[in-house]
């Protein structure tokens, strides 16, 4: 396997497993159409749901923590 991979630039071995294309390929789709299986595989609609909502409080709160620093450091009243 690793001599077969020094010697073939369609093998790519960024996976779980080696792609073998018989055609060129940029990295850089395999990696997107990797990402694009997995996420219609393994993630059910509620899933990303909590997510995204996880991830938009979780920016909110940041976002709040920020300013309230930046009012302490300009000392900006309210």
């Amino acid at each position: 396997m690793k001599h077969q991979m020094e010697t073939t630039k369609e093998l790519y071995c960024m996976s779980v497993y080696p792609i073998w294309l018989p055609v060129k390929v940029n990295t850089l789709v395999i990696i997107l159409l990797q990402m694009f299986c997995a996420y219609q595989l393994y993630t059910p609609a509620a899933q990303v749901f909590t997510t995204i909502h996880e991830e938009v409080s979780l920016l909110l709160s940041h976002m709040d923590l920020l300013s309230s620093r930046l009012r302490i450091v300009f000392h900006v009243r309210e």
